[in-house]
C-alpha cells in the first residue's frame, strides 16, 4: 500500500498511532474517537447529538461511546456544585487512561 499525505498548515489533527491501530475498538468507535479529538477544548456536544448527526445513529453512538469508556479513552464526570446541581464534564484522551498492551499513556514504549 502506498500512502499519499498533504502538507497541512492549519485545521488538522494530529493522533498517535496506537489509537487509530487499537484493533480492540471498532471502527466506529476509533472514528468518533478521532472525530472528538479534532474537536476544540472546551467544544460542548451529548451523546444524543452525535448521534442524530450521525448516519449509525443512537445505538451505534451508544455503543461506541462505550467501547471507548471501557477503553480508556473516554470518561464523564457528574460534579456537585455547591448549590445542589449537578453538571456533567467529559474527558477525551488521545491515549488509554487504562493500561492497554502496544498503547503507552506516555506515548513512549
Amino acid at each position: 500500500m502506498r500512502v499519499h499525505r498533504s502538507a497541512h498548515v492549519r485545521n488538522f489533527t494530529v493522533l498517535p498511532n496506537c489509537m487509530l491501530q487499537y484493533r480492540q475498538l471498532s471502527y466506529t468507535a476509533r472514528g468518533l474517537l478521532a472525530d472528538l479529538l479534532s474537536r476544540p477544548d472546551g467544544w460542548r456536544e451529548d451523546g444524543r447529538h452525535m448521534a442524530d448527526s450521525s448516519p449509525q445513529g443512537r445505538g451505534a453512538i451508544r455503543k461506541a461511546l462505550k467501547e471507548l469508556t471501557d477503553a480508556g479513552f473516554y470518561r464523564v464526570e457528574k460534579i456537585r456544585m455547591p448549590d445542589g446541581t449537578i453538571r456533567t464534564e467529559t474527558h477525551v484522551y488521545d491515549t488509554p487512561q487504562l493500561a492497554l498492551p502496544g498503547c503507552h499513556p506516555s506515548g513512549l514504549r
